[in-house]
């Protein structure tokens, strides 16, 4: 099977003592983006614990490719994963996705709103009204609209939000200003919705990866004749922090897992760094 696509997302890494605990067993998360890179390493550590996982993607074969993945991997069951296509700008389709963990399984205990675009767009001042517009949809209301149409079924049974932020929130290159902006309103978003959710039993924490392996910029990174390489190329690699090099999408899962288990229980609106040791606060 080509998994070209997804990522690296290596199986091996996933599967360290914690995960045996499964401590998602029987519960249920939904990851948009979940297709690729994070959000697909998210969906497999969920997976390896005991949840059912619901990944979505704008595109299909995506979804199929990854569930496909997910499928393969040994201790997860074929109808622990299930999949949507779902593009997060559009209404209906933040509701079908809700609706589906309502559907098959009648609950909701883990929200990763993962989805997201980083388009290279240069100057703050060049950027476009339509380029802020799809930005601010796509990074900052799909997923408080995706948050919003879940709280009914979350509340139930209590659960943890995760949203997804970045090391672009606190430092960025010149030509993501607009991209960093969208992932800094992130940070307030997550404060103020764990103070919001919490008398439902709703957790509410942000993730936020520094430079990791297979993930937006990678394209940029890695071809020399690219518009952007050389921007790309200078500020990840000074985003190596103490580590001395980029991380892995299953360190994030790692961290994800962490703050939407029972471990976590006494964590929420903190806006968790995974960076390797990039001095990075604000």
């Amino acid at each position: 099977m080509d998994v070209t696509l997804l990522g690296p997302c290596n199986s091996d890494e996933l599967r360290c003592a914690t995960s045996l605990c499964r401590r998602f067993e029987n519960k249920v998360g939904v990851i948009s983006g979940g297709t690729r890179g994070i959000g697909l390493a998210i969906a497999q550590r969920l997976a390896e614990e005991g949840a059912n996982v619901i990944i979505s993607s704008r595109k299909p074969e995506n979804v199929e490719l990854a569930m496909s993945y997910l499928r393969s991997i040994p201790n997860v069951k074929h109808d622990q994963i299930h999949g949507i296509p779902c593009h997060v700008g559009t209404t209906s389709d933040r509701l079908k996705l809700i609706r589906e963990a309502d559907l098959k399984f009648g609950r909701l205990d883990v929200l990763i709103l993962n989805a997201g675009v980083n388009p290279a767009v240069g100057d703050i001042n060049k950027v476009t009204a339509s380029q802020w517009d799809k930005m601010y949809c796509i990074n900052v209301k799909a997923g408080f609209e995706l948050c919003r149409a879940a709280v009914p079924l979350m509340e139930k049974t209590g659960g943890a939000v995760i949203f997804t932020s970045s090391l672009a929130a606190y430092r960025v290159p010149g030509a993501f200003n607009a991209y960093g902006i969208t992932k800094s309103a992130l940070s307030m978003l997550t404060t103020v919705l764990s103070q919001e959710l919490a008398s439902k039993n709703i957790r509410v924490n942000g993730i936020v990866p520094g430079t990791i392996e297979g993930a937006g910029m990678s394209r940029m990174l890695w071809d020399t004749n690219h518009k952007w390489h050389k921007l790309v190329k200078d500020a990840a690699d000074g985003s190596k922090g103490l580590a001395g090099r980029f991380g892995k999408p299953s360190e994030i899962a790692a961290s994800v897992a962490y703050l939407c288990s029972d471990d976590a229980s006494f964590v929420t609106g903190e806006n968790h760094l995974v960076m390797g040791g990039v001095d990075a606060r604000i």
